[in-house]
C-alpha cells in the first residue's frame, strides 16, 4: 500500500533513540510513506506530527490526521475515477492505485502507444473496483494516526516546530526526487499542492542546522556528515554493497548494523589459470545462496547487486566458467518489449587464461537451452534478452558483438558513490539463435585466444 521503506534495523535504531525522549510530541519532516511515524507508533505512545509535499504523502497524511483533502479530477480521460474519491480513505486509495495507472503515460501525460501498457491498463481498470475496496479496508485498519499533518516545505515545518520539541527527518537522497517521483499523478489530479525548494546539498546543510537546534533531534542521510561526527549513533548497511545509512542524534546508544549474507558453497571445480577450455558447454540451476556466494567471490565489487529471480552456472566439461542470472521483476525492457527478459547479472570465474571468458557466459545465456529455462520462470515466450551496463567507457566491450545498443545515458562519475559510472548503457540481443554446443564452437572461433592478462576483467 505504501511505497518504499526504511530497513527494519534503521527503524530499530531510530526508535531506540526516541525512547529516551519521553512521551513528548515528535515532529517528522519528509514523512514520505510514514515509515518513521509507523515505527514510532508501534513502539511508544507518541503524539506524531507529519509533513511532506507530494500528493501521495499529503492525501495519506490528511486521512491519518483527520483533515479534509481537496482532490479533483484534472484529466477528463480519468473521470471514471470520480466515484472513488468521495471519502478520505477513498481519496488515498485512489491516489495509491493511480500511481500504477500512470506507468502507461509519458512525462507529458500522453498515453504510450504500446501494446503491453494498453493491455495492462485495461486489466487494471477492470480490476479497479475490487482493488479500491481492498485498499480502503487496509487504510481504515491502520492503527497509527497523526496529531497533525503539514502539507508544505520541510523548511517551513521545522521553523514552525517548538524549540523544545523532538524532530526527526530522513530527507530524500537526491535533489529532484520530490519533483519527479509523482509528477504524472499531478497531471491527473488537482489538489492544493504546496510550493517548496529542492533539497540540494546547500539546502540540506541548512536543514540539518535547523533540526539540530531542537532540544531532541535525529536525522538520517546516505553520506557521512563530518560536521556532526560526534553525534553519529547509527550506521546501517543491510545488504552487501548496499547504500549505507547514517543516523545522527543528540541521544541514543551507538549501534552498527552489518549485513549477514546466507551463502552456500558451490563445490564444482573451477576453470583455472593455465587450464584449457573443454568440449561440452552446459548450464545448471543455482540456488539463491549459491548465487550469492559466487557473486561475492567473482563479481566486480563496484557493480551494485540486484535481486535475481533465477540464477544459473555455466560449465564446460563440468568446470565452472561463469554465472548468469535473470529477473522477472518490472524492468526497463517491459516498457518496450513484452517478450524480453532482463539479464540481471553475468560474470566469469577468475583468474583464467582467457581474457574474453565473459563472452562465453553470454553465449550460454543466449542459447536455446537457456531460453527454455527462462520461459518456465517467466511463463511467457522469450525472444530477447535486455541488460544494463554501467561503465566509464562509452561502450561495454563485453556485450559488443553479441548485444546491440538500445540507448545510452550519461550521468557522470560520482565522487561519493563508487557504483555510479559515467554511462548507463542498455543493450538487447535476440536469444535462442544457437545451441550450447554451437555457442561454444562460435566462442572458440572468435574469442578463444589465451593471454597472461586474462584475469584483468572489469565486467562492465
Amino acid at each position: 500500500m505504501f511505497r518504499g521503506s526504511l530497513p527494519s534495523d534503521v527503524q530499530a535504531i531510530l526508535c531506540s533513540a526516541a525512547s529516551t525522549w519521553g512521551g513528548r510530541d515528535i515532529y517528522v519532516g519528509c514523512s514520505g510513506n510514514f515509515t518513521v511515524e509507523r515505527a514510532l507508533a508501534s513502539r511508544g505512545d507518541y503524539a506524531l506530527h507529519g509533513c511532506d509535499v507530494t500528493i501521495y504523502s499529503s492525501v495519506a497524511g490528511a486521512f491519518l490526521a483527520g483533515d479534509d483533502f481537496r482532490l479533483e479530477i484534472k484529466d477528463t480521460r480519468f473521470d471514471w475515477l470520480a466515484p472513488y474519491i468521495q471519502t478520505g480513505e477513498g481519496k488515498a486509495a485512489t491516489v495509491f492505485l493511480a500511481s500504477r495507472l500512470v506507468e502507461g503515460m509519458n512525462a507529458n501525460g500522453e498515453i504510450k502507444n504500446n501494446v503491453y501498457y494498453e493491455r495492462m491498463t485495461r486489466a487494471y481498470r477492470a480490476q479497479f473496483p475490487s482493488l479500491h475496496e481492498k485498499t480502503c479496508q487496509k487504510i481504515l485498519a491502520l492503527k497509527m494516526r497523526l496529531k497533525s499533518y503539514f502539507n508544505g516545505d520541510v523548511m517551513e515545518f521545522v521553523d514552525m516546530t517548538p524549540q523544545d520539541a523532538a524532530f526527526v527527518v530522513y530527507p530524500p537522497f537526491y535533489a529532484g526526487d520530490y519533483t519527479n517521483m509523482f509528477k504524472k499523478l499531478n497531471l491527473i489530479f488537482d489538489w492544493d499542492a504546496p510550493t517548496f525548494g529542492e533539497l540540494d546539498d546547500a539546502a540540506l546543510e541548512t536543514l540539518y542546522e535547523k533540526v539540530t537546534s531542537k532540544s531532541r533531534w535525529l536525522f538520517g542521510t546516505d553520506t557521512p556528515q563530518e560536521k556532526y561526527a560526534d553525534f553519529l549513533i547509527g550506521l546501517a548497511r543491510t545488504t552487501n554493497r548496499g547504500v549505507p545509512m547514517y543516523l545522527y542524534s543528540n541521544s541514543g546508544e551507538k549501534k552498527i548494523v552489518q549485513p549477514a549474507q546466507k551463502i552456500e558453497v558451490v563445490t564444482n571445480a573451477r576453470l583455472g589459470e593455465g587450464m584449457q577450455i573443454g568440449e561440452k558447454l552446459t548450464i545448471a540451476k543455482l540456488t539463491y545462496s549459491q548465487f550469492q556466494a559466487l557473486r561475492s567471490q567473482y563479481m566486480n565489487a563496484f557493480i551494485r547487486p540486484g535481486q535475481a529471480s533465477e540464477a544459473y552456472a555455466a560449465l564446460v566439461d563440468g568446470y565452472l566458467i561463469g554465472v548468469f542470472a535473470i529477473s522477472t521483476s518490472p524492468n526497463p525492457a517491459q516498457a518496450y518489449f513484452p517478450d524480453h527478459i532482463y539479464l540481471l547479472s553475468d560474470f566469469p570465474v577468475a583468474p583464467t587464461s582467457y581474457p574474453k571468458l565473459s563472452k562465453l557466459v553470454l553465449y550460454a545465456a543466449l542459447s536455446k537451452e537457456a531460453i527454455r529455462l527462462f520461459e518456465r520462470v517467466a511463463r511467457k515466450r522469450i525472444r530477447y534478452l535486455y541488460t544494463t551496463a554501467f561503465s566509464n567507457n562509452y561502450e561495454s566491450m563485453k556485450y559488443r558483438g553479441l548485444f546491440k545498443l538500445h540507448n545510452r545515458t550519461e550521468a557522470g562519475p560520482s565522487v561519493t558513490d563508487p557504483y555510479q559510472k559515467k554511462f548507463k548503457i542498455n543493450y538487447e540481443a535476440e536469444a535462442g539463435k544457437w545451441t550450447l554446443a554451437d555457442g561454444l564452437k562460435l566462442w572458440k572461433q572468435k574469442h578463444g585466444e589465451t593471454s597472461q592478462y586474462a584475469d584483468k576483467n572489469y565486467q562492465d
